[in-house]
């Protein structure tokens, strides 16, 4: 088989890929932000949008990059170099997963200079994710009605913060539906695999949300 790299020694190997690579910040807004110099190739047709990520520089399963203005994580592990490069796949974030929580919040202070709080709904976690899949469930076989369960599976980074935070029988919202963390597994160094099934919207929660 012909191998288009044999032609280029290491050196200009790198030259080149160097020529094409643009810088992106990997991580953004996490305590592991860096700034990586990536090319992007097109991958195998899905019904998400993935690419082949390239770097002469290590990056990880779990790193997440913005690309013309999109979330990619990066599926796939980086073990060794390929050909003097870095390469594995990155797939488009498709879904927004948030944790909202219901909290006291000081909003003025009374004659006497004591505070006065009014209950709000605060937006504690947003996170990008990788849904793979949706599947529908039906339960409730016995009763006069079957429903129907959503289920879904997402892909996130592995960060301590994600592992508090969607934990079982958590109630988020993602894409603007509510759902319940069903099960999280860690599924390879830096990815988290979350199962959500479907749930109704928390008791007071605004329309305007």
């Amino acid at each position: 088989m012909f191998n288009q790299y044999s032609m280029f020694s290491k050196d200009n190997l790198e030259a080149v890929m160097s020529q094409i690579m643009s810088e992106t910040i990997v991580n953004k807004d996490y305590e592991d932000e860096y700034k990586l110099r990536i090319a992007l190739t097109n991958s195998t047709l899905s019904p998400n949008s993935s690419y082949h990520i390239h770097a002469l520089d290590r990056f990880n399963a779990g790193d997440m990059f913005i690309w013309e203005g999109n979330y990619y994580l990066v599926t796939g592990d980086t073990v060794l170099k390929r050909h003097s490069k870095y390469k594995s796949t990155a797939e488009y974030c498709n879904a927004r997963l948030e944790y909202w929580l219901l909290e006291k919040v000081e909003v003025g202070r009374d004659d006497l200079d004591r505070p006065i709080y009014e209950d709000r709904w605060g937006l504690k976690a947003n996170e990008a994710g990788v849904m793979r899949k949706e599947t529908n469930i039906s339960i409730d076989e016995n009763q006069a009605i079957n429903l129907t369960d959503y289920r879904m599976e997402i892909k996130i980074r592995d960060t301590i913060k994600n592992r508090e935070t969607y934990e079982t029988n958590q109630s988020i919202r993602i894409n603007s539906r509510w759902f319940k963390v069903a099960d999280t597994i860690l599924m390879k160094n830096g990815l988290i695999h979350v199962s959500v099934k479907t749930s109704s919207r928390p008791t007071g929660f605004p329309n305007d949300l």
